[in-house]
């Protein structure tokens, strides 16, 4: 869809069994160099890459990139933790009571 209207699209490949850590430098390595700052989709784990990347813990890349836009990236909300430990309970478990009140 991007491409059908005139933008330039880089779909980067990375480790899927890397660290966050490994994965934001292939990142890295695979932006283009022009000089123009990109825009950045991430899904999943590939949101948590983006954001090592631009983080000045991690790469300290946030010149090189003018948005990050996250798609289902566990960015670790009380929510998300709450479903989890929701399905790890099972559906008698203490947890699965707290998630039908959400």
């Amino acid at each position: 869809m991007l491409r059908d209207r005139g933008f330039e699209v880089f779909t980067p490949e990375v480790d899927a069994l890397g660290t966050v850590e490994r994965r934001a430098e292939q990142l890295d390595q695979r932006i283009p160099t022009s000089g123009q700052r990109v825009h950045i989709i991430g899904h999943s784990g590939g949101g948590l890459d983006a954001r090592f990347l631009v983080s000045s813990g991690g790469r300290n890349q946030a010149h090189r990139v003018a948005s990050i836009t996250t798609i289902c990236t566990p960015h670790g909300a009380p929510r998300s933790r709450t479903s989890r430990q929701a399905f790890q309970d099972g559906p008698s478990g203490r947890s699965s009571r707290a998630l039908t009140r959400l």
